[in-house]
């Protein structure tokens, strides 16, 4: 359950809470706890969980929670 919070946050302030990852990711980031977001820029679906992304970040973030969120693009980084 996402909780509204009393500020309003810009998109470009909530993408500060979903890490952009790149291939050097599975090899830096073995201790962490993620949720990944593996998207296509191009996909429809994929633009419209955007915003619901940033969302579960911010969130993460506000609860203290120590899951890091990210996301990486799939087109880019097929390995």
């Amino acid at each position: 359950m996402v909780v509204p919070l009393p500020v309003q946050l810009s998109a470009v302030a909530w993408e500060g809470f979903v890490e952009d990852l790149d291939e050097s990711f599975k090899d830096n980031q073995k201790e962490d706890i993620w949720l990944i977001d593996f998207y296509a820029p191009w996909c429809r679906h994929c633009k419209k969980l955007e915003p619901i992304w940033n969302e579960v970040g911010l969130e993460m973030k506000s609860i203290g929670s120590p899951v890091k969120v990210g996301k990486m693009d799939a087109t880019s980084y097929s390995n």
